[in-house]
């Protein structure tokens, strides 16, 4: 078997792997004690995320065992990357935006649908723009932001999924 044939192998088995984990992981570790039941959408998302994040670390494993070609290590980089920027910047901002409007407020699906693109479209134009007029960002300044950034979709998060009263 060649070696690119056998780190595509690897790497689908790996984030198979690491998605699954991830879904146990919310199941049996976080969710323990919990009286609600957690939703298909969320837990997909948890469990993507945390494959995407726990892939990065087995790509750096990769690299220092040798285990893949270095061709081919480059190039799960950057699709890694790419999804993880992917998952933070549109699907995950555009889900919370979207509950709370659906399920907080009670839009109508189509009505929170279109006023979720509308406003997920501001923030990523102010996001474009922040980074415009910040000039190239340094370690600080994008941690600084990706920070408030987590800090703003986790406090939707919160607010799109209340606890039930007991």
């Amino acid at each position: 078997m060649s070696g690119g044939v056998l780190g595509a192998l690897f790497a689908v088995g790996s984030a198979g792997g690491l998605f699954l984990g991830g879904h146990q992981f919310l199941k049996h570790s976080l969710c323990t004690g919990s009286h609600h039941e957690i939703s298909t959408l969320v837990s997909t998302l948890f469990a993507g995320t945390f494959a995407l994040s726990a892939g990065l670390l087995l790509l750096v494993l990769y690299e220092i065992l040798g285990v893949v070609q270095e061709d081919f290590l480059r190039l799960h980089w950057r699709f890694n990357l790419w999804c993880v920027v992917l998952l933070l910047l549109v699907v995950l901002p555009f889900v919370h935006i979207y509950t709370f409007l659906s399920q907080s407020l009670g839009a109508p699906p189509g009505r929170a649908v279109a006023v979720s693109l509308f406003l997920h479209a501001c923030l990523l134009y102010a996001f474009y723009r922040f980074g415009d007029k910040a000039g190239a960002p340094s370690v600080d300044s994008s941690g600084t932001f990706s920070g408030w950034l987590g800090l703003f979709t986790m406090a939707q998060a919160v607010r799109s999924h209340p606890k039930p009263s007991n």
